[in-house]
């Protein structure tokens, strides 16, 4: 063991401690898509897009990254299809959704608590997106960020 800890102890570091991350609240929140991915449920073999948003308001929560996942079935594309013709985004078909780029989208969301109904537990989970035009301004992120509980 006095060999890993030479190890460890060889490791340049000046002890510099990493910021804390603040955790996420119920709330509205405003941000970008950052990126996204098509991909099928490991379980039921589902096929789904997930949205990579990053959050720049309210800034103290600026960075953090929440992940939006849109599984596609039978039930769940008419809805699918009103939120990206919401979005600007018509389609006729699922396939069309591939053809579709969301990086860079401004986007208004919800984050909110859900009931796990396998383990019992609750979570937050981001409820739903919207495609906004531009950010809102500090006044308009300010008044929202005042109703998130800290």
């Amino acid at each position: 063991m006095s060999g890993f800890r030479e190890q460890l102890n060889a490791i340049d570091w000046n002890g510099e401690k990493a910021e804390q991350k603040r955790s996420l609240a119920e709330g509205i929140y405003f941000g970008k898509v950052l990126d996204y991915k098509f991909g099928t449920s490991t379980k039921k073999i589902t096929p789904f897009f997930e949205l990579e948003i990053v959050i720049n308001k309210p800034e103290i929560y600026a960075g953090l990254k929440v992940f939006k996942t849109y599984y596609m079935t039978p039930k769940t594309m008419p809805f699918l299809a009103r939120n990206l013709l919401d979005w600007g985004f018509p389609i006729q078909s699922a396939g069309e959704i591939l053809d579709i780029n969301f990086n860079g989208m401004n986007v208004k969301f919800k984050m909110a608590t859900e009931l796990n109904k396998e383990d019992g537990n609750e979570y937050l989970k981001c409820a739903w997106v919207n495609k906004i035009e531009d950010q809102p301004t500090t006044t308009e992120a300010q008044k929202i960020e005042d109703s998130i509980p800290f």
